[in-house]
């Protein structure tokens, strides 16, 4: 199961602090960015984000989870920009209304509140699929592990694609994960890891590929 380390900060000094430092242990790190659009509080804007990740990244892939008013924009931003960009995740509530073409693979996010059966019958073909097992926002936010029966249920339904999961994970949830019989792909994990990286990512790891 490959955990990925994920950035959603505030201003360009602690974006670059903590991008330099998930560096060192992932090949793949997912870069939160959100607006006022969903009545919270505002992360680096995408541009910036960009400029510091550029300047930055010495080779590792990239993945951007957009939660802003413009999606559609962003995700051109994205496309012509030089970064590795591995994914662009864009949420099920967006997407199920609107039409979005890109040269990007595109990834759907899937909030607590969104109906599985209506995310299956649109997206059963997606690349991936993230479910958000946190109400989605700011990191530290408490774990939902309600969510994790839906794994099953998008297997069950048929899904092939990756399946990821975002939000409130550390060592007891990862426990939890493991556990599952039908488990994701992928985790993405943010302030668990920021105050001993390396340490805390070699112990998830431990515990999830034992």
């Amino acid at each position: 199961m490959q955990i990925i380390p994920s950035i959603l900060e505030y201003d360009e000094e602690s974006f670059l602090s903590i991008f330099n430092s998930f560096t060192q242990i992932a090949n793949r790190l997912q870069i939160d960015i959100v607006d006022k659009t969903f009545d919270l509080d505002s992360t680096l804007p995408l541009q910036e984000a960009v400029t510091v990740a550029s300047d930055n990244n010495f080779g590792s892939s990239l993945e951007f989870h957009l939660m802003t008013k413009n999606p559609k924009e962003d995700t051109i931003l994205l496309e012509n920009s030089s970064l590795p960009i591995h994914l662009v995740l864009l949420h099920f509530d967006f997407l199920k209304n609107n039409s979005v073409m890109s040269n990007l693979p595109l990834g759907v996010v899937v909030n607590p509140e969104d109906d599985i059966n209506e995310v299956v019958r649109l997206y059963k073909d997606s690349q991936v699929i993230q479910f958000m097992t946190i109400k989605p926002g700011r990191q530290g936010n408490p774990f939902l592990p309600e969510q994790l029966k839906k794994i099953k249920h998008l297997r069950e339904k048929g899904f092939r694609g990756q399946i990821s999961l975002d939000g409130g994970i550390g060592e007891k949830e990862a426990e939890q994960i493991a556990r599952l019989e039908f488990k994701p792909d992928s985790i993405v994990v943010g302030s668990y890891l920021k105050t001993n990286p390396k340490q805390s990512f070699e112990k998830l790891s431990q515990i999830l590929n034992p």
